[in-house]
Protein backbone atom coordinates (compact mmCIF):
# COMPACT_ATOMS: atom_id res chain seq x y z
CA UNK A 1 0.00 0.00 0.00
CA UNK A 2 1.19 3.47 -0.81
CA UNK A 3 1.98 5.70 2.13
CA UNK A 4 -0.29 8.70 2.57
CA UNK A 5 0.93 11.86 0.88
CA UNK A 6 2.53 12.63 -2.48
CA UNK A 7 2.66 9.90 -5.11
CA UNK A 8 4.37 9.89 -8.51
CA UNK A 9 3.35 7.59 -11.37
CA UNK A 10 5.46 6.47 -14.28
CA UNK A 11 5.16 8.39 -17.53
CA UNK A 12 2.53 6.99 -19.89
CA UNK A 13 2.63 7.22 -23.66
CA UNK A 14 -0.55 8.85 -25.02
CA UNK A 15 -0.80 9.52 -28.77
CA UNK A 16 2.96 9.81 -29.04
CA UNK A 17 3.25 12.12 -25.99
CA UNK A 18 4.60 11.10 -22.59
CA UNK A 19 2.30 12.20 -19.78
CA UNK A 20 3.51 12.18 -16.20
CA UNK A 21 0.69 11.86 -13.68
CA UNK A 22 1.22 13.07 -10.11
CA UNK A 23 -1.34 12.73 -7.33
CA UNK A 24 -1.96 12.63 -3.60
CA UNK A 25 -3.79 10.18 -1.44
CA UNK A 26 -7.20 11.24 -0.30
CA UNK A 27 -7.77 12.80 3.07
CA UNK A 28 -9.56 9.71 4.39
CA UNK A 29 -6.52 7.57 3.72
CA UNK A 30 -7.93 5.76 0.69
CA UNK A 31 -5.62 5.21 -2.23
CA UNK A 32 -5.77 7.73 -5.12
CA UNK A 33 -6.25 6.38 -8.65
CA UNK A 34 -4.54 8.26 -11.50
CA UNK A 35 -6.89 6.86 -14.18
CA UNK A 36 -9.30 9.78 -14.22
CA UNK A 37 -6.45 12.31 -14.22
CA UNK A 38 -4.72 10.43 -17.05
CA UNK A 39 -7.86 10.24 -19.21
CA UNK A 40 -8.49 13.94 -18.71
CA UNK A 41 -4.89 14.72 -19.69
CA UNK A 42 -5.11 12.63 -22.85
CA UNK A 43 -8.41 14.29 -23.77
CA UNK A 44 -6.85 17.72 -23.36
CA UNK A 45 -3.86 16.73 -25.48
CA UNK A 46 -6.13 15.48 -28.26
CA UNK A 47 -8.23 18.61 -28.12
CA UNK A 48 -5.21 20.87 -28.23
CA UNK A 49 -3.63 18.93 -31.12
CA UNK A 50 -6.62 19.10 -33.47
CA UNK A 51 -5.72 21.63 -36.19
CA UNK A 52 -9.34 22.16 -37.27
CA UNK A 53 -12.64 22.10 -35.42
CA UNK A 54 -14.91 20.73 -38.13
CA UNK A 55 -18.60 21.26 -37.46
CA UNK A 56 -19.82 18.76 -40.01
CA UNK A 57 -20.08 18.02 -43.72
CA UNK A 58 -23.26 17.96 -45.79
CA UNK A 59 -23.86 16.85 -49.38
CA UNK A 60 -26.81 17.53 -51.65
CA UNK A 61 -27.69 16.76 -55.26
CA UNK A 62 -28.16 19.27 -58.07
CA UNK A 63 -28.87 17.40 -61.29
CA UNK A 64 -25.72 15.47 -62.15
CA UNK A 65 -23.70 17.42 -59.57
CA UNK A 66 -23.00 17.01 -55.86
CA UNK A 67 -22.55 20.08 -53.65
CA UNK A 68 -20.44 19.56 -50.52
CA UNK A 69 -20.57 22.16 -47.75
CA UNK A 70 -18.74 22.28 -44.45
CA UNK A 71 -17.97 24.72 -41.65
CA UNK A 72 -15.04 25.09 -39.28
CA UNK A 73 -15.36 26.68 -35.83
CA UNK A 74 -11.62 27.43 -35.75
CA UNK A 75 -8.45 26.52 -37.64
CA UNK A 76 -4.82 26.13 -36.60
CA UNK A 77 -2.13 25.87 -39.30
CA UNK A 78 -4.75 24.61 -41.76
CA UNK A 79 -3.27 24.27 -45.24
CA UNK A 80 -6.49 23.09 -46.83
CA UNK A 81 -8.98 20.35 -47.64
CA UNK A 82 -8.77 17.59 -50.21
CA UNK A 83 -12.24 16.49 -51.32
CA UNK A 84 -12.01 12.75 -51.94
CA UNK A 85 -14.39 10.38 -53.70
CA UNK A 86 -14.49 6.61 -53.30
CA UNK A 87 -13.83 5.18 -56.77
CA UNK A 88 -13.54 1.40 -57.12
CA UNK A 89 -12.57 0.99 -53.45
CA UNK A 90 -9.91 3.73 -53.67
CA UNK A 91 -10.20 7.25 -52.26
CA UNK A 92 -9.37 9.69 -55.08
CA UNK A 93 -8.96 13.46 -54.85
CA UNK A 94 -11.62 15.34 -56.84
CA UNK A 95 -10.97 18.89 -55.65
CA UNK A 96 -8.77 20.91 -53.31
CA UNK A 97 -9.77 23.95 -51.26
CA UNK A 98 -7.20 26.19 -49.57
CA UNK A 99 -7.71 26.67 -45.83
CA UNK A 100 -7.50 29.85 -43.76
CA UNK A 101 -4.31 29.00 -41.86
CA UNK A 102 -4.90 29.97 -38.26
CA UNK A 103 -8.16 31.68 -37.34
CA UNK A 104 -10.66 31.68 -34.50
CA UNK A 105 -13.42 32.83 -36.84
CA UNK A 106 -16.02 30.47 -38.28
CA UNK A 107 -15.30 29.63 -41.94
CA UNK A 108 -17.66 28.19 -44.54
CA UNK A 109 -16.63 26.14 -47.56
CA UNK A 110 -18.43 24.78 -50.62
CA UNK A 111 -17.40 22.57 -53.54
CA UNK A 112 -19.45 21.48 -56.56
CA UNK A 113 -18.51 18.17 -58.20
CA UNK A 114 -20.00 17.98 -61.69
CA UNK A 115 -20.83 15.36 -64.29
CA UNK A 116 -21.35 12.51 -61.86
CA UNK A 117 -22.71 9.26 -63.23
CA UNK A 118 -26.11 8.02 -62.00
CA UNK A 119 -25.84 5.97 -58.82
CA UNK A 120 -24.49 6.18 -55.27
CA UNK A 121 -21.38 8.28 -54.57
CA UNK A 122 -19.31 8.53 -51.34
CA UNK A 123 -17.21 11.55 -50.36
CA UNK A 124 -15.01 12.66 -47.46
CA UNK A 125 -12.66 15.51 -46.57
CA UNK A 126 -8.96 15.07 -45.94
CA UNK A 127 -7.85 18.08 -43.92
CA UNK A 128 -4.10 18.75 -44.13
CA UNK A 129 -2.10 21.14 -41.96
CA UNK A 130 1.14 22.86 -42.89
CA UNK A 131 3.42 20.12 -41.57
CA UNK A 132 1.64 17.43 -43.59
CA UNK A 133 -0.44 15.87 -40.83
CA UNK A 134 -3.97 14.97 -41.90
CA UNK A 135 -7.32 14.08 -40.42
CA UNK A 136 -10.48 12.82 -42.11
CA UNK A 137 -14.11 13.82 -41.90
CA UNK A 138 -17.05 11.50 -41.74
CA UNK A 139 -18.15 9.96 -45.04
CA UNK A 140 -21.18 11.50 -46.76
CA UNK A 141 -23.07 10.11 -49.72
CA UNK A 142 -25.40 11.22 -52.49
CA UNK A 143 -27.50 9.37 -55.04
CA UNK A 144 -27.59 10.76 -58.58
CA UNK A 145 -30.74 9.89 -60.51
CA UNK A 146 -30.62 9.12 -64.20
CA UNK A 147 -31.68 12.24 -66.13
CA UNK A 148 -35.00 12.33 -67.97
CA UNK A 149 -34.81 12.47 -71.72
CA UNK A 150 -35.49 16.01 -72.92
CA UNK A 151 -38.49 16.12 -75.20
CA UNK A 152 -39.80 18.95 -77.42
CA UNK A 153 -43.54 18.65 -78.09
CA UNK A 154 -45.38 19.04 -80.33
CA UNK A 155 -42.93 18.74 -83.16
CA UNK A 156 -43.73 19.95 -85.82
CA UNK A 157 -45.45 22.88 -84.10
CA UNK A 158 -47.37 26.02 -84.96
CA UNK A 159 -47.83 28.34 -81.97
CA UNK A 160 -46.62 26.81 -78.71
CA UNK A 161 -43.83 24.35 -77.96
CA UNK A 162 -43.13 22.73 -74.59
CA UNK A 163 -39.74 21.44 -73.46
CA UNK A 164 -40.01 18.53 -71.02
CA UNK A 165 -37.17 17.16 -68.86
CA UNK A 166 -34.93 20.23 -68.91
CA UNK A 167 -33.15 20.15 -65.52
CA UNK A 168 -33.67 23.03 -63.11
CA UNK A 169 -31.43 26.05 -63.78
CA UNK A 170 -30.30 24.53 -67.09
CA UNK A 171 -30.79 26.38 -70.35
CA UNK A 172 -31.92 25.60 -73.87
CA UNK A 173 -31.13 27.82 -76.87
CA UNK A 174 -33.02 27.95 -80.17
CA UNK A 175 -31.09 28.68 -83.40
CA UNK A 176 -32.32 29.19 -86.96
CA UNK A 177 -30.78 27.56 -90.03
CA UNK A 178 -28.30 30.43 -90.36
CA UNK A 179 -26.97 29.73 -86.86
CA UNK A 180 -28.44 32.88 -85.33
CA UNK A 181 -29.67 32.64 -81.78
CA UNK A 182 -33.41 33.18 -81.71
CA UNK A 183 -34.34 32.37 -78.14
CA UNK A 184 -32.80 31.23 -74.88
CA UNK A 185 -34.74 29.88 -71.88
CA UNK A 186 -33.76 28.63 -68.43
CA UNK A 187 -35.73 25.95 -66.63
CA UNK A 188 -37.28 26.31 -63.18
CA UNK A 189 -37.79 22.56 -62.97
CA UNK A 190 -41.22 22.62 -64.65
CA UNK A 191 -41.90 22.15 -68.38
CA UNK A 192 -40.84 25.22 -70.36
CA UNK A 193 -43.32 26.76 -72.79
CA UNK A 194 -42.10 28.60 -75.90
CA UNK A 195 -44.30 30.95 -77.89
CA UNK A 196 -43.13 30.49 -81.48
CA UNK A 197 -46.17 32.00 -83.19
CA UNK A 198 -44.19 35.00 -84.47
CA UNK A 199 -41.22 33.00 -85.75
CA UNK A 200 -40.66 32.35 -89.45
CA UNK A 201 -41.78 28.93 -90.60
CA UNK A 202 -39.06 26.40 -91.19
CA UNK A 203 -36.46 24.33 -89.40
CA UNK A 204 -34.71 25.27 -86.12
CA UNK A 205 -32.18 23.69 -83.83
CA UNK A 206 -32.62 23.54 -80.05
CA UNK A 207 -29.36 23.21 -78.10
CA UNK A 208 -29.98 21.39 -74.79
CA UNK A 209 -27.73 19.82 -72.12
CA UNK A 210 -28.39 16.46 -73.85
CA UNK A 211 -27.46 17.67 -77.31
CA UNK A 212 -29.14 19.28 -80.30
CA UNK A 213 -32.77 18.61 -81.21
CA UNK A 214 -34.46 19.63 -84.44
CA UNK A 215 -37.68 21.65 -84.29
CA UNK A 216 -39.92 22.27 -87.30
CA UNK A 217 -42.42 25.16 -87.37
CA UNK A 218 -45.35 24.92 -89.76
Amino acid sequence: MLAAGHANYAPVLADGIFVSVTGDDTADGSSFSPLRTLSEAVARIKEASLPVELEGVTALVDGLSAILRWTTASETNNAGFSVEQLVEDTWTERAYVTGHGTTAQKQRYEVRLQQLSPGLHHFRLRQVDYDGRAQYSEVVQVTIDAPMDIQVLPNPARDLVRIYGLPEEKSATLYDLAGRRVLRVTSTGAPVTLDVSSFARGQYFLQTPQGVKTLVLL
